[in-house]
């Protein structure tokens, strides 16, 4: 990877508001959602959490005891730590294993048939540290650090490459609230941005034929119709995008066309009700959390 595929924005990741059904009918509607944990990113943060809270259990609940269940052992007592070495001048990030298995399937592969990795080590040249960081940070809390002002097409394309599905989905959150929050209409000061054309470009030169982040790239397309905008220096970028062809013009030709008017989406209608939408988000894989803890501490030993 090149220094250059970091992209950054002006604004931090969390600064664009929301974009789920619920704070888009609150924000922007007026319908006041009085109930904070309707909100579904916040929600999506919660059930990682429980995840990450269930690996990090200390003792047998009541229930469990009863049931003759025992939790899995405190993971920060664990032994299994992994090592990163990233980047080709080996700067490094350590991580349990149990984590890195949990939310990737490239890792999970790497360190499943390993008995125990003590002191074990993971050489990732073609990584960048600042990306690797981020989503370390984002296996123990949820959430992408606060600061965070890198893409979320950029943290998408990571997650894609570390086959970890559930901070693809964090970064399609991203998604939606930087570009798409009801951005024909700022007259309630949302922060948003608009999708240039160079960034369709990155995005379908680093993703596949039906990716998520290429179906949102259509969509928006579709919904904003860029070349509406008569004028405008970024018309002429999209209209010298399209005299080159290629995937992307032909997969919005497919469904309508790069000027406003589609028998598209609505803006009002173009957020994402929950994380089983297909179009956007990809499906977790779900197993015990005792398969990623190791034998003797699954066991209760």
């Amino acid at each position: 990877m090149e220094q250059q595929d970091l992209i950054y924005m002006d604004h931090e990741f969390y600064e664009y508001p929301c974009a789920c059904q619920f704070c888009e009918n609150e924000f922007y509607h007026g319908h006041r959602n009085d109930r904070v944990t309707d909100c579904l990113g916040t929600l999506k943060t919660q059930k990682h959490t429980r995840k990450v809270s269930q690996l990090y259990a200390i003792e047998d609940s009541f229930f469990n005891l009863y049931l003759c269940r025992p939790l899995p052992r405190r993971l920060i007592a664990s032994p299994d730590i992994v090592t990163l070495f990233i980047g080709p001048e080996g700067a490094r990030l350590t991580c349990h294993k149990a984590l890195l298995r949990y939310a990737s399937e490239r890792f999970d592969a790497l360190l499943g048939d390993c008995e125990s990795i003590i002191g074990g080590e993971i050489k990732l040249r073609d990584e960048l540290f600042e990306l690797m960081s981020i989503w370390v940070a984002w296996l123990y809390t949820g959430r992408i650090p606060p600061a965070c002002k890198l893409s979320p097409e950029v943290l998408w394309i990571l997650g894609a490459r570390l086959e970890s599905p559930a901070f693809r989905n964090e970064a399609m959150l991203g998604m939606f609230s930087r570009y798409s929050q009801l951005n024909h209409d700022d007259e309630y000061g949302y922060r948003y941005d608009d999708l240039t054309p160079d960034m369709a470009d990155y995005i379908y030169e680093n993703t596949t034929k039906g990716s998520k982040l290429r179906n949102f790239v259509v969509e928006w397309v579709l919904l904003v119709g860029p070349l509406g905008k008569r004028g405008s220096e970024m018309e002429g970028k999209w209209r010298r995008l399209i005299r080159r062809k290629g995937e992307l013009v032909a997969d919005v030709a497919l469904k309508g066309s790069f000027i406003n008017g589609n028998d598209g989406p609505n803006w009002e209608g173009w957020h994402y009700a929950d994380d089983l939408d297909t179009d956007y988000f990809e499906s977790i894989p779900t197993r015990p959390i005792e398969d990623f803890i190791g034998k003797n501490q699954s066991q209760g030993i």
